[in-house]
């Protein structure tokens, strides 16, 4: 066995620790793309806990929200490496 592991942890008094607040400026720092992605997959959930229907719009209704997201996420991802000429190209 190994001696590091057999010291235990003391807590350190000097370390100042804070609550995660992402304040009212959350959404300027988040993608707008991974936003509505997740925001259209909650929206799918909820249309299909809430409707009591059956029919082939949910078999739609939970492709949607369960791709919304990853959609938001390439977006995003393709947004951040395209420098504005169109191929999607980075140049450093």
């Amino acid at each position: 066995m190994d001696a590091r592991r057999t010291v235990p942890a003391r807590p350190d008094p000097e370390r100042e620790a804070r609550t995660l607040d992402l304040g009212a400026g959350w959404l300027a720092t988040a993608s707008v793309p991974v936003v509505v992605g997740w925001l259209l997959a909650l929206g799918c959930l909820a249309a299909l806990l809430l409707v009591q229907d059956d029919g082939a719009w949910r078999l739609w209704t939970v492709a949607t929200g369960a791709l919304a997201p990853a959609v938001g996420h390439i977006m995003r991802g393709t947004a951040s490496t395209d420098d504005g000429d169109g191929d999607g190209a980075r140049t450093n």
